[in-house]
């Protein structure tokens, strides 16, 4: 059986206060040794299998996490607002 293609799923992570949030786990939550952490301006990157449904998770120490579902047709970027 062929291998799911994968494409690039691009998002951001805000603190509750809307402002990007660095150093921030995310995740998908059927595969928790692919994390990626986000970037000084709350940019993640992270390879996923093409047109497929899934949960993000974002997690960082002392602001919470949140869990997002995303489908194969989601705009990109993803914005992921933590504590929600």
């Amino acid at each position: 059986m062929a291998e799911p293609k994968l494409v690039c799923l691009t998002g951001v992570v805000l603190n509750p206060e809307g402002r990007p949030c660095p150093g921030v786990c995310v995740f998908p939550t059927t595969n928790t040794h692919q994390v990626v952490v986000t970037d000084a301006q709350g940019n993640f990157q992270l390879q996923v299998p093409a047109q497929t449904a899934l949960s993000l998770q974002a997690d960082c120490f002392g602001l919470g996490s949140s869990r997002v579902t995303i489908d194969g047709h989601t705009p990109q970027p993803v914005h992921i607002v933590l504590g929600r």
